[in-house]
């Protein structure tokens, strides 16, 4: 005896065409995702770099170091060199576990979401080593960090959002 109701009901061409469109997202996201993933990982050593540098240029500054103020907090250059690096090298950290993340997310939320998360959190970190930067010499530094955590932090809410969509 043949049962036709366990048998699956013929998929329409429109319904066979919307699940192809739907893997093909899963599949452009997955690989876009872990590309910006590696990119990410990639900048983080850019970060490091940069973290390198301004703690390098507190050696050659004076102790008596001249002092700047900024948003009413008096704050000396060796102050501030510090604090870009210490900015930089926490960036280094969240790029790393935010690009690891990133690259094994692919197009699954619940992992694009903490990548999402990482990259918003560099771009406020990043805000603060702008304010630090304001009286050093790598104000650009911090400037081009700034855009790119944000550039990141967009991409990544985009990310969440189209995947939360489908």
């Amino acid at each position: 005896m043949n049962d036709v109701s366990n048998q699956p009901a013929a998929k329409t061409p429109a319904e066979s065409s919307s699940e192809s469109t739907e893997s093909s997202r899963f599949t452009r996201g997955d690989s876009t995702l872990t590309t910006v993933g590696r990119i990410v990982m990639v900048y983080a050593v850019v970060q490091l770099l940069m973290a390198i540098s301004a703690l390098a240029s507190l050696s050659g500054l004076d102790p008596a170091a001249s002092v700047q103020v900024i948003g009413g907090w008096r704050i000396g250059l060796r102050v501030a060199w510090f604090t870009l690096g210490l900015v930089f090298a926490g960036n280094c950290v969240l790029y790393l576990i935010g690009g690891w993340l990133g690259r094994r997310a692919g197009a699954d939320t619940s992992k694009s979401r903490p990548f999402m998360a990482l990259m918003w959190l560099s771009a406020v970190t990043t805000l603060i080593g702008l304010l630090a930067a304001r009286a050093t010499t790598s104000g650009w530094e911090a400037w081009f960090s700034l855009l790119i955590a944000v550039i990141l932090s967009l991409y990544a809410t985009k990310v969440v959002k189209r995947s939360t969509r489908i």
